[in-house]
C-alpha cells in the first residue's frame, strides 16, 4: 500500500504543477487544515485527466485510480488539493489520501 500512497502523492503533485502552469495562485500553509468532507467542487478537466494518466500509466488499474480520484474530488476543493499536493511534496502526511487508498483497495479488490 505504501507504493500506492506515493504513486497517488506523485499524481497530486503533477496536478498541482499543471494547475500552477495555468496561472492559479496557490497557498503554502505549514500544515493541512481540516477538510470539510461535505464539499464537492467542480474541478477543471485537467485535474482528472492528469491524475488518471499518471495513476494508470500502464492501463491496468483504471478502476482503482478512478475510485481514488472520485473519493478525493468529492471531499476537496481545488485549493485543498493544491495545499495537499504541496504538503505531500514537502514530506508531510495527508490522512485523506490514506483513507481514499484504503477505501478503494477494499472496494475494488474485495
Amino acid at each position: 500500500m505504501n507504493n500506492n500512497y506515493w504513486r497517488i502523492a506523485s499524481i497530486i503533485i503533477i496536478v498541482i504543477l499543471i494547475f500552477a502552469y495555468i496561472g492559479k495562485p496557490t497557498v503554502n500553509p505549514p500544515q493541512m487544515p481540516a477538510i470539510d468532507t461535505s464539499i464537492s467542487t467542480p474541478k477543471p478537466n485537467v485535474f482528472k485527466t492528469s491524475f488518471m494518466d499518471a495513476c494508470n500509466e500502464d492501463g491496468s488499474i483504471e478502476a482503482y485510480c478512478l475510485c481514488t480520484y472520485n473519493y478525493l474530488d468529492a471531499r476537496m476543493t481545488i485549493d485543498e488539493m493544491v495545499r495537499a499536493s504541496k504538503l505531500i511534496g514537502e514530506g508531510g502526511e495527508f490522512p485523506l489520501l490514506d483513507t481514499a487508498v484504503e477505501y478503494c483497495i477494499d472496494t475494488i479488490y474485495e
